[in-house]
């Protein structure tokens, strides 16, 4: 296959995919490729450095001057509050969901209730499979609570508590239980990169099972 920097996928091979919070910037700014052989599986990877290359783009937003501008030309376009469940899009709708500089705008330090809630939200509108790719400022920068409205810090361990693999610990000092939280709704971690500023992020949602 040629070099994805090279490729555009033909339309009706096109994924569907969320960037959430979108503002002014609607470029891709997390890429990976599937695993080689003897790493771990990643599934299918998403190469592709521009979201014009592979995706029907989906475009997110709190402010609706944003959807008057860019919610053109049958551009897909939403408006709603991320602090408001449900969420406006249907089940399993999305193969790829982007959240970048987004996460730390919603809910509140220290709500459960909530953390979980908007990952079950975006676990039911994801495909079986499908990525959730973030980056969140580093929970010690000073970005982090500097902002005024950040609400929130997403340290790296977070996410463990959104994976089967920590429930098999339960019952050892030092390991809550969160699984009436999750109800079967796990993910997998794919990526992660951190830099003294800034945290990057890919999960995967892992299909229910019938155990």
């Amino acid at each position: 296959m040629s070099k994805p920097e090279k490729v555009t996928l033909r339309e009706d091979l096109k994924q569907d995919v969320l960037l959430l919070g979108c503002g002014n910037m609607h470029d891709k700014r997390i890429t990976f490729s599937e695993a080689q052989d003897g790493e771990p599986d990643v599934g299918p990877g998403s190469p592709y450095p521009k979201f014009e290359q592979y995706c029907r783009l989906h475009l997110h937003d709190i402010d609706p001057e944003l959807k008057r501008e860019f919610g053109k030309n049958g551009v897909p376009f939403y408006i709603h509050d991320l602090n408001v469940f449900p969420y406006p899009w249907e089940d399993e709708q999305f193969d790829e969901i982007h959240a970048y500089e987004v996460l730390e705008h919603c809910g509140s330090q220290g709500d459960g209730d909530f953390f979980f809630g908007q990952w079950n939200e975006f676990w039911r509108i994801l495909k079986p499979g499908g990525y959730f790719m973030l980056s969140v400022p580093m929970w010690d920068a000073e970005v982090a609570w500097g902002v005024p409205d950040h609400c929130r810090v997403l340290p790296p361990g977070c996410f463990q508590f959104l994976t089967e693999e920590y429930y098999e610990n339960i019952g050892k000092p030092g390991f809550g239980d969160y699984r009436r939280y999750l109800q079967g709704r796990y993910w997998e971690p794919i990526a992660k990169h951190e830099s003294d500023d800034q945290l990057h992020a890919v999960l995967r949602k892992v299909p229910k099972t019938d155990d």
